[in-house]
């Protein structure tokens, strides 16, 4: 997979109340670098990561404004681990 496209990564919300169980897509990223995603423990962030073969790439997302806040290579990287307090 060097130097290729990775995958789109879409994330949604769904809905409680009335409408509960309903999900409206929120934003599609498209050919991202990453084989794996880690959530943070309140959700409100997520990297996507290039593990392993995709060469440490690292992408630290915000699910509410819907934005790439910052990006890094940690190159062979094999494990993420959020710190329990986000």
């Amino acid at each position: 997979m060097g130097g290729s496209l990775g995958p789109d990564v879409s994330f949604y919300s769904v809905r409680s109340g009335g409408n509960a169980g309903q999900a409206s897509k929120l934003t599609a990223l498209k050919g991202k670098q990453a084989n794996a995603l880690f959530w943070s423990p309140a959700g409100r962030y997520v990297i996507l990561a290039g593990l392993k073969g995709f060469n440490g790439q690292l992408e630290f997302y915000s699910v509410d404004e819907l934005e790439t806040m910052a990006t890094a290579e940690h190159f062979m990287d094999t494990r993420i681990e959020w710190d329990p307090t986000g």
